[in-house]
Protein backbone atom coordinates (compact mmCIF):
# COMPACT_ATOMS: atom_id res chain seq x y z
CA UNK A 1 0.00 0.00 0.00
CA UNK A 2 1.19 3.48 -0.89
CA UNK A 3 -0.36 5.82 1.68
CA UNK A 4 -0.15 9.61 1.81
CA UNK A 5 -1.57 12.64 3.53
CA UNK A 6 -3.78 14.22 0.90
CA UNK A 7 -3.44 17.73 -0.53
CA UNK A 8 -7.14 18.17 0.15
CA UNK A 9 -9.35 16.27 2.55
CA UNK A 10 -11.73 13.62 1.24
CA UNK A 11 -14.69 15.46 -0.30
CA UNK A 12 -17.12 13.06 1.41
CA UNK A 13 -15.90 12.49 4.98
CA UNK A 14 -13.00 14.98 5.32
CA UNK A 15 -10.39 12.26 6.08
CA UNK A 16 -6.89 13.53 5.29
CA UNK A 17 -5.22 10.21 4.46
CA UNK A 18 -5.61 7.89 1.53
CA UNK A 19 -4.07 5.18 -0.59
CA UNK A 20 -2.57 6.20 -3.93
CA UNK A 21 -4.25 4.07 -6.59
CA UNK A 22 -2.70 5.81 -9.59
CA UNK A 23 -0.63 8.87 -10.45
CA UNK A 24 -1.92 10.75 -13.49
CA UNK A 25 0.44 13.07 -15.38
CA UNK A 26 -0.39 15.45 -18.23
CA UNK A 27 1.61 17.50 -20.72
CA UNK A 28 -0.14 20.87 -20.76
CA UNK A 29 0.56 24.14 -22.55
CA UNK A 30 1.91 27.17 -20.67
CA UNK A 31 -0.78 28.98 -18.69
CA UNK A 32 -3.21 26.03 -18.61
CA UNK A 33 -5.62 26.41 -15.65
CA UNK A 34 -5.29 22.81 -14.46
CA UNK A 35 -2.33 21.06 -12.84
CA UNK A 36 0.05 18.84 -14.80
CA UNK A 37 -0.89 15.85 -12.70
CA UNK A 38 -2.38 14.44 -9.52
CA UNK A 39 -2.73 11.27 -7.52
CA UNK A 40 -5.95 9.27 -7.54
CA UNK A 41 -6.62 8.48 -3.88
CA UNK A 42 -8.89 6.05 -2.11
CA UNK A 43 -9.96 7.55 1.21
CA UNK A 44 -8.79 5.54 4.23
CA UNK A 45 -12.07 6.13 6.08
CA UNK A 46 -14.95 5.92 3.58
CA UNK A 47 -13.37 4.47 0.43
CA UNK A 48 -14.32 7.37 -1.84
CA UNK A 49 -11.95 7.65 -4.82
CA UNK A 50 -10.99 11.16 -5.91
CA UNK A 51 -8.37 13.29 -7.63
CA UNK A 52 -6.02 14.70 -5.01
CA UNK A 53 -5.39 18.14 -6.44
CA UNK A 54 -5.39 21.71 -5.22
CA UNK A 55 -6.93 22.99 -8.46
CA UNK A 56 -10.03 25.01 -7.55
CA UNK A 57 -13.56 24.57 -8.82
CA UNK A 58 -13.23 27.98 -10.47
CA UNK A 59 -10.23 26.69 -12.47
CA UNK A 60 -12.23 23.63 -13.56
CA UNK A 61 -15.16 25.86 -14.56
CA UNK A 62 -12.86 28.02 -16.72
CA UNK A 63 -11.31 24.94 -18.30
CA UNK A 64 -14.63 23.33 -19.27
CA UNK A 65 -16.07 26.63 -20.52
CA UNK A 66 -13.08 27.80 -22.56
CA UNK A 67 -10.80 24.81 -23.24
CA UNK A 68 -13.19 21.87 -23.30
CA UNK A 69 -11.87 18.82 -25.08
CA UNK A 70 -15.48 17.83 -25.71
CA UNK A 71 -15.90 20.55 -28.36
CA UNK A 72 -13.89 18.58 -30.92
CA UNK A 73 -16.44 16.25 -32.49
CA UNK A 74 -13.70 14.09 -34.06
CA UNK A 75 -11.79 13.18 -30.90
CA UNK A 76 -14.13 13.80 -27.97
CA UNK A 77 -16.63 11.55 -26.29
CA UNK A 78 -20.21 12.52 -25.54
CA UNK A 79 -21.39 13.28 -29.06
CA UNK A 80 -21.54 9.75 -30.41
CA UNK A 81 -19.19 10.33 -33.34
CA UNK A 82 -16.98 7.29 -32.71
CA UNK A 83 -18.51 3.79 -32.94
CA UNK A 84 -17.61 3.07 -29.30
CA UNK A 85 -19.11 6.34 -28.05
CA UNK A 86 -22.24 5.87 -30.18
CA UNK A 87 -22.79 2.37 -28.78
CA UNK A 88 -22.24 3.59 -25.21
CA UNK A 89 -24.68 6.48 -25.59
CA UNK A 90 -27.31 4.35 -27.32
CA UNK A 91 -27.13 1.72 -24.55
CA UNK A 92 -27.38 4.44 -21.88
CA UNK A 93 -30.46 5.93 -23.58
CA UNK A 94 -32.05 2.47 -23.81
CA UNK A 95 -31.41 1.85 -20.10
CA UNK A 96 -33.02 5.20 -19.21
CA UNK A 97 -36.01 4.37 -21.44
CA UNK A 98 -36.62 1.13 -19.52
CA UNK A 99 -37.47 3.23 -16.45
CA UNK A 100 -39.28 6.09 -18.21
CA UNK A 101 -42.08 4.76 -20.42
CA UNK A 102 -43.74 8.22 -20.61
CA UNK A 103 -42.03 9.94 -23.56
CA UNK A 104 -43.34 13.37 -22.48
CA UNK A 105 -41.17 13.56 -19.33
CA UNK A 106 -38.83 16.56 -19.15
CA UNK A 107 -35.15 15.51 -19.15
CA UNK A 108 -32.08 17.65 -18.41
CA UNK A 109 -28.59 16.39 -19.27
CA UNK A 110 -26.03 18.36 -17.24
CA UNK A 111 -22.64 18.18 -18.95
CA UNK A 112 -24.27 17.14 -22.23
CA UNK A 113 -21.07 17.70 -24.29
CA UNK A 114 -22.17 17.60 -27.95
CA UNK A 115 -25.60 16.19 -27.10
CA UNK A 116 -25.14 12.56 -28.10
CA UNK A 117 -27.12 11.06 -25.24
CA UNK A 118 -29.93 13.53 -25.79
CA UNK A 119 -29.86 12.67 -29.49
CA UNK A 120 -30.38 8.98 -28.72
CA UNK A 121 -33.19 9.81 -26.30
CA UNK A 122 -34.80 11.87 -29.07
CA UNK A 123 -34.54 8.87 -31.45
CA UNK A 124 -36.40 6.83 -28.82
CA UNK A 125 -39.27 9.34 -28.91
CA UNK A 126 -38.54 11.67 -26.00
CA UNK A 127 -39.40 15.25 -26.91
CA UNK A 128 -38.88 17.37 -23.78
CA UNK A 129 -35.08 17.36 -23.78
CA UNK A 130 -32.65 19.99 -22.59
CA UNK A 131 -28.86 20.11 -22.44
CA UNK A 132 -26.59 22.11 -20.15
CA UNK A 133 -22.85 22.37 -20.73
CA UNK A 134 -20.14 24.88 -19.72
CA UNK A 135 -18.85 25.03 -23.30
CA UNK A 136 -20.73 27.39 -25.62
CA UNK A 137 -19.38 25.39 -28.59
CA UNK A 138 -20.86 22.15 -27.18
CA UNK A 139 -24.18 23.92 -26.65
CA UNK A 140 -24.20 25.04 -30.28
CA UNK A 141 -23.24 21.54 -31.45
CA UNK A 142 -26.14 20.06 -29.46
CA UNK A 143 -28.58 22.52 -31.01
CA UNK A 144 -27.26 22.07 -34.57
CA UNK A 145 -26.71 18.30 -34.55
CA UNK A 146 -29.93 17.29 -32.82
CA UNK A 147 -32.24 20.31 -32.74
CA UNK A 148 -32.37 20.07 -28.95
CA UNK A 149 -32.71 22.98 -26.53
CA UNK A 150 -29.35 23.60 -24.83
CA UNK A 151 -27.79 26.26 -22.63
CA UNK A 152 -24.33 27.30 -21.53
CA UNK A 153 -23.90 26.78 -17.81
CA UNK A 154 -22.96 24.20 -15.22
CA UNK A 155 -24.35 22.40 -12.24
CA UNK A 156 -23.23 25.50 -10.28
CA UNK A 157 -24.51 28.11 -12.72
CA UNK A 158 -27.72 26.96 -14.39
CA UNK A 159 -29.64 29.57 -16.39
CA UNK A 160 -32.40 31.36 -14.51
CA UNK A 161 -35.88 29.92 -14.98
CA UNK A 162 -34.65 26.63 -16.43
CA UNK A 163 -37.74 25.03 -14.95
CA UNK A 164 -38.47 21.67 -13.41
CA UNK A 165 -37.38 18.29 -14.73
CA UNK A 166 -38.56 14.75 -14.22
CA UNK A 167 -35.03 13.41 -14.74
CA UNK A 168 -31.63 15.07 -14.38
CA UNK A 169 -28.73 13.17 -15.95
CA UNK A 170 -25.15 13.56 -14.70
CA UNK A 171 -23.36 11.06 -16.94
CA UNK A 172 -19.58 11.37 -16.74
CA UNK A 173 -19.91 14.61 -14.76
CA UNK A 174 -19.36 14.10 -11.04
CA UNK A 175 -15.72 13.07 -11.50
CA UNK A 176 -15.10 16.57 -12.95
CA UNK A 177 -16.40 18.37 -9.87
CA UNK A 178 -13.89 19.52 -7.27
CA UNK A 179 -16.36 21.08 -4.81
CA UNK A 180 -18.89 18.42 -3.81
CA UNK A 181 -20.31 20.57 -1.00
CA UNK A 182 -22.48 22.91 -3.03
CA UNK A 183 -26.09 23.90 -3.11
CA UNK A 184 -28.00 24.53 -6.32
CA UNK A 185 -31.76 24.83 -6.60
CA UNK A 186 -33.33 23.65 -9.84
Amino acid sequence: MNQKKSLRNCPICQEENGEILHTQNFVLPEGHPLSNGYDILCCDRCGFVYADTTVSQKDYDVFYAKLSKYEDKKTATGGGESPYDAARLQKTAECIAEFLPDKSVRILDIGCANGGLLGYLKKLGYNNLCGLDPSPACVENTKQLYGIEAYAGSIFTPPQDLGDFDLVILSHVLEHIQDLKFSVKY
